[in-house]
């Protein structure tokens, strides 16, 4: 596996170098980038609707036409860090396109602090879902209905691991896992090198994994519609404020490299 993912990134390195070169976006720790003066239209959608696992998507678009990325956060309820990052996205201004955020895609997860949705199975082996099937099935085929209407070219899931997998490469920790295509492992390892230059202690660094779990958000996006895909892992083992910045940023970077927001 792990010769497979570097032999994929050594193919897409050159092409990573040309666009570094052309002026790529980058993580910014200063004062944010002046607000672009288009339109924004916000609307909300459901899933799961008039159940008690309803929740919400919101979708942020710009008049200006342009890609569509979604990010999704709460799908394991015992990991708040991703959907706090998700809503904190909310703020921010479209440039062009389309985002659209899930915050709590486990909402009743979330509320127990557990990893499944109560009554159901996981939501991360879910997919595609089932328009009558078991409610994380449900769930997941809303989601999946969204990602088709608004034929999304990225999607990002934030997630969060027990340790750190630089000390133990089992766990997911600091990581960033992409789908099997070449724009994802190029943006992946962009998307690393980047985030490594503000964390000091080699522990704590990120690397980058190949291949997202079968059934999950990111492999359904990645390997049924072909597109770039990424789960997001943090480590637990660190502060809530520090998790959520660091997918925070992540997201970001990864949102502006489609364009949709200033880098």
């Amino acid at each position: 596996m792990v010769v497979k993912s570097l032999q994929r990134l050594l193919g897409v390195a050159l092409l990573l170098m040309l666009l570094v070169l052309a002026g790529c976006g980058s993580f910014h720790s200063g004062p944010a980038a002046k607000e672009s003066k288009k339109v924004i239209n916000k609307t909300v959608e459901k899933i799961a609707t008039g159940s008690k696992y309803e929740t919400e998507a919101y979708v942020l678009q710009s008049t200006e036409p342009g890609n569509a990325v979604m990010v999704v956060g709460g799908i394991h309820g015992n990991e708040p860090a991703g959907a706090q990052a998700a809503e904190q996205l909310l703020s921010l201004t479209i440039e062009k396109g389309t985002l659209i955020i899930i915050p709590k895609a486990n909402v009743l997860g979330l509320q127990a602090g557990k990893r499944f949705v109560p009554e159901t199975t996981d939501l991360n082996r879910a997919y595609p879902g089932n328009k009558t099937g078991n409610p994380a099935q449900q769930i997941t085929y809303d989601i999946v209905q969204l990602m088709k209407k608004y034929k999304i070219s990225m999607l990002v899931d934030l997630h969060e691991a027990r340790t750190f997998h630089r000390l133990n490469p089992k766990s997911l920790g600091q990581s960033i896992v992409f789908a099997d295509n070449d724009k994802s492992a190029m943006l992946a390892l962009a998307a690393v090198d980047e985030i490594n230059k503000n964390i000091q202690e080699a522990h704590k660094k990120f690397t980058f994994i190949g291949s997202p779990i079968k059934g999950s958000t990111a492999y359904y996006a990645g390997n049924v519609l072909k597109i770039a895909a990424f789960t997001v892992e943090t480590s637990v083992q660190q502060s809530i404020e520090e998790r959520v910045k660091q997918q925070s940023n992540i997201a970001k970077y990864l949102i502006s490299r489609e364009g949709v927001i200033r880098p």
